[in-house]
């Protein structure tokens, strides 16, 4: 990740062939993180779609609120068809809010705000909020990875509160590495 000599206030990763990015972050606090959808046979063969790289960039040069921005980037009418699958998580750091939408599953098409909830256990001073799991499938799909995933996350969260509360300051966040082995995770096609 590097800072964009043309987009001065941008932090991301650039795919150098269609200037697109997977994940970034605006100086203001734009948050933008665009994953593919796993599919076994995608809508369009290689390269003859956008590149799903080119959403997080509208984002982050965009001033749109993150739900605005979902909402008409779906009325736009092509992004279920013109893509292959994604799933976008936009957010505003500022404001605290985020929103996610995929063109592919149930919910394909719409976007769907994420709550910013804190659970029954968590006090205003707490790290804390929800927290949700984004693979290669719809948000909060129920693979191995993302179950443990936010298992390991709510364990984390946890940690981090206890050592708030007694030392009076937020800790490093440590979260484990996981390999799964070929036979609990979703069959790709490489």
């Amino acid at each position: 990740m590097h800072f964009w000599p043309d987009r001065a206030d941008v932090l991301a990763g650039r795919d150098e062939d269609t200037k697109g990015t997977w994940m970034g972050i605006t100086r203001t606090g734009r948050v933008a993180v665009v994953t593919n959808y796993h599919e076994e046979t995608p809508r369009h063969p290689p390269g003859t779609s956008p590149s799903r790289g080119e959403l997080p960039v509208k984002f982050l040069d965009g001033d749109d609120a993150p739900l605005d921005f979902l909402r008409a980037l779906a009325e736009d009418g092509g992004v279920v068809e013109k893509y292959n699958g994604f799933s976008l998580i936009v957010g505003d750091a500022r404001t605290g809010e985020f929103a996610c939408l995929s063109n592919r599953g149930d919910d394909a098409g719409t976007a769907t705000p994420l709550a910013a909830k804190q659970s029954a256990e968590c006090s205003d001073e707490d790290v804390g909020g929800a927290i949700y799991g984004l693979s290669n499938a719809a948000l909060d799909a129920p693979w191995p990875k993302i179950k443990n995933g936010k298992k390991a996350m709510e364990e984390e969260m946890a940690r981090v509160n206890r050592a708030w509360h007694v030392f009076g300051a937020k800790s490093e966040v440590r979260l484990p590495f996981a390999r799964y082995p070929p036979h609990v995770m979703p069959r790709h096609r490489i």
